[in-house]
């Protein structure tokens, strides 16, 4: 057996413990969230609870590196994505625009 192989088991067995840590947090937040309207409306506690799982979150990602798996692209969010679709279009009206204005002048 190789010296690499046991090690790397561990970890993945920690990487499984860690994911199933974080399963049993996430419904019980949501679990929470879900039946005390309270709990919904309350910034602070909402910060607790996600608070409360931050360490399972960061132990996890680290074991996640180090077994060799890369971090995923930050996903962007709709009103990212809505900002970028605006941007391409004022974008391409500006291209329309400055292309049209040159054109008009070298026919005049």
């Amino acid at each position: 057996m190789s010296k690499y192989r046991r090690p790397r088991r561990i970890l993945a067995e920690v990487i499984a413990s860690d994911a199933s840590w974080l399963m049993v947090f996430n419904v019980a937040i949501d679990h929470i969230v879900q039946n005390n309207p309270k709990a919904r409306q309350n910034p602070r506690g909402l910060s607790q609870l996600d608070g409360s799982k931050r360490g399972l979150v960061n132990s996890l990602t680290g074991n996640l590196q180090k077994f060799g798996l890369d971090r995923v692209p930050k996903v962007k969010t709709l009103d990212e994505l809505l900002q970028d679709d605006e941007t391409v279009r004022v974008s391409a009206l500006t291209r329309q625009a400055v292309w049209q204005t040159l054109h008009s002048a070298s026919f005049s």
